[in-house]
């Protein structure tokens, strides 16, 4: 199985500092009644590579998996709306440069939120900063009641308010649960000197190859599909954004060595379903009957059957 590709150079627009680097991860969040089975599933039935292993945090509960070219990250907020299903929740882009000011020159609205570690004797250190988006996957009247707040409070005191409720479980539940309901779409830059993405990637990669793409195998998420019940709203944001990315077809972009983004007309706003793609169509076909988890099959494309994988929507196709 050959190595995850390099990041794609996009160069060819040099008038241009593209926002965003790559898909860093993708949220897929669980309830805890449902946790472990669900990190089983893809850990050992499918042998996915586990970059992190589930671990409790005061306000979540977190596990990672590598999918070829992307992570997953497995969460679990208390007191969340998905219950009974797994729910395909968020996408986390990794910045490209150091500050926010590409998202100004877009007129992209966000909310910064830096993550700090306190030690004692120490000043606090920043491990990342997130850039959380506005209604990238719909809207809530939360969404917009705090980012017409952000406007009215200087930053220097949104950014000391925004880090201590970083730490508060309710804060974040209130996020999660009320701000961001349907899904969230946010930047992220990591502190080099607390993490080296593209080390920790690598390791997966071997992991990945290693297992020859695990049960099924997988080569890399292909693409990540975005249901918008307002297309040409959803899909100006979505350009705005993701520029100078290579439009491959009409409202679908390849952004860096991750998934591309595909925006589609859809009934309600969020996250719709993934594409993977697999080394042979045919064995993983195979496979998928073997463990009882074969849904639809086409001539170029099979799904596995929602029931089996807590009701999320992913299709197989080949190479």
């Amino acid at each position: 199985m050959p190595a995850v590709p390099r990041a794609v150079n996009w160069a060819d627009s040099p008038t241009e500092i593209p926002a965003v680097r790559r898909i860093d991860h993708i949220i897929i969040r669980v309830d805890d009644a449902l946790y472990d089975e669900f990190y089983a599933l893809f850990a050992d039935t499918l042998r996915l590579p586990t970059p992190w292993p589930p671990t409790e945090h005061p306000t979540m509960r977190s596990g990672g998996l590598f999918a070829g070219n992307v992570d997953f990250e497995i969460l679990h907020i208390p007191d969340g709306p998905y219950r009974d299903q797994a729910h395909l929740y968020g996408i986390a882009f990794e910045a490209w440069g150091d500050d926010a000011s590409v998202l100004d020159s877009r007129g992209i609205d966000y909310l910064p939120a830096p993550y700090l570690r306190s030690e004692p004797g120490k000043p606090p250190a920043m491990l990342w900063m997130n850039y959380f988006f506005g209604p990238f996957l719909g809207s809530t009247a939360w969404l917009k009641a705090l980012f017409a707040l952000k406007k009215l409070i200087p930053d220097p005191l949104w950014m000391r308010n925004a880090a201590q409720r970083g730490a508060s479980p309710r804060a974040v539940e209130f996020m999660f649960n009320d701000v961001y309901r349907q899904g969230m779409v946010f930047m992220v830059k990591y502190n080099p000197a607390w993490r080296n993405i593209n080390a920790e990637r690598r390791i997966s990669a071997a992991q990945m190859a290693a297992r020859q793409g695990g049960a099924l195998g997988l080569r890399r998420v292909k693409e990540v599909v975005v249901g918008s019940t307002q297309l040409t709203a959803s899909s100006s944001r979505w350009r705005a954004l993701l520029r100078p990315a290579p439009e491959k077809t009409a409202l679908c972009w390849q952004v860096g060595d991750g998934p591309a983004i595909r925006v589609i007309a859809a009934d309600s706003d969020g996250l719709h379903h993934m594409v993977w793609e697999v080394d042979s169509l045919a064995q993983a076909r195979a496979a998928l009957e073997e463990l009882g988890m074969l849904g639809v099959v086409m001539q170029d494309e099979i799904t596995i059957h929602p029931d089996t994988v807590f009701g999320l929507d992913i299709r197989l196709v080949g190479l």
